[in-house]
């Protein structure tokens, strides 16, 4: 009798982190009444079609074992399937105290292998907004706290 066979599949396979990922083991042929899979960052599932999110960015191999009938069992291994960046900036400040106070804002995001980010959006958190993906320098003329973004879209260049 030949080995039972299963495939595994990831949705998404790529993203920035923290990134969810939907999981479904599909069997090819056989009956498997248990799973165990390995995400590849510490973290393992029972399910058949567990959901996991990554918060370390790099690749990640993922593994399943699946368990069948009469003790068959099969393992399926994908190396670095999973496929996570990072998306960040920091901020540099002129000086504090009087205003004017001018920010040097930095883009310290890294994509996927495989991946670019584009249609880069930065929003200063106070009605101004800017784009591109260098750090851009913003003053801001009012005290306050301000809450700055970062969004762009990722798309795949593989």
């Amino acid at each position: 009798m030949p080995d039972p066979l299963i495939s595994i599949t990831a949705t998404p396979s790529s993203g920035i982190k923290p990134l969810t990922v939907e999981f479904t083991a599909t069997p090819i042929s056989g009956e498997w009444s248990s799973y165990h899979w390995d995400f590849g960052d510490g973290y393992t599932s029972t399910d058949q079609r567990p959901s996991h999110v990554y918060t370390t960015d790099g690749y990640h191999t993922v593994s399943l074992i699946a368990y069948g009938t009469g003790g068959a069992q099969t393992e399926v291994v994908k190396r670095a399937y999973i496929r996570v960046g990072v998306f960040s900036f920091s901020v540099e400040y002129d000086r504090m105290g009087a205003l004017p106070i001018s920010a040097s804002f930095s883009n310290t995001s890294v994509a996927p292998t495989g991946y670019e980010f584009i249609d880069w959006r930065w929003d200063f958190g106070d009605v101004s907004i800017g784009s591109g993906l260098t750090g851009p320098s913003h003053v801001y003329s009012e005290y306050g706290s301000y809450n700055v973004t970062l969004s762009a879209k990722m798309t795949q260049v593989d």
